[in-house]
């Protein structure tokens, strides 16, 4: 069997805005993989900072959003908000954090995320 998408299936794909999902907790980025297709979303999920800066050179322009994890095994999800907002000014971030207090949040925005959300969270 062909397993090689068909030029329908790839303009189908280049329509769906396609997120990227930075967390090495495994329940948590399944689960948001989950809600965003059901929502009509493309999303990928990698567990580390260096799978996330090659996933966003392979996929030049190709990513509408980051949801970022700040707490990630070898790269900082500071370092990894940094190093995108470098390549892409334009690029929506989202920051997932356990991290409540205002000087993570303050330094988030500092390296440039968008949006600030606390775990834990709901989804409907």
């Amino acid at each position: 069997m062909d397993q090689h998408p068909s030029p329908r299936s790839l303009w189908l794909m280049a329509l769906r805005p396609h997120i990227l999902v930075v967390a090495d907790e495994e329940s948590i980025a399944k689960g948001l993989k989950f809600n965003f297709e059901l929502e009509g979303y493309e999303a990928v999920i990698v567990g580390d900072g260096p799978a996330a800066l090659q996933h966003f050179e392979n996929h030049p322009g190709g990513v509408d959003v980051v949801v970022l994890h700040l707490m990630l095994p070898g790269m900082s999800g500071y370092e990894i908000c940094r190093a995108l907002r470098e390549r892409d000014p334009q690029v929506a971030i989202l920051v997932l954090s356990a991290r409540t207090l205002s000087e993570a949040r303050a330094h988030a925005f500092d390296c440039g995320t968008d949006q600030y959300m606390t775990k834990p969270f709901a989804l409907p």
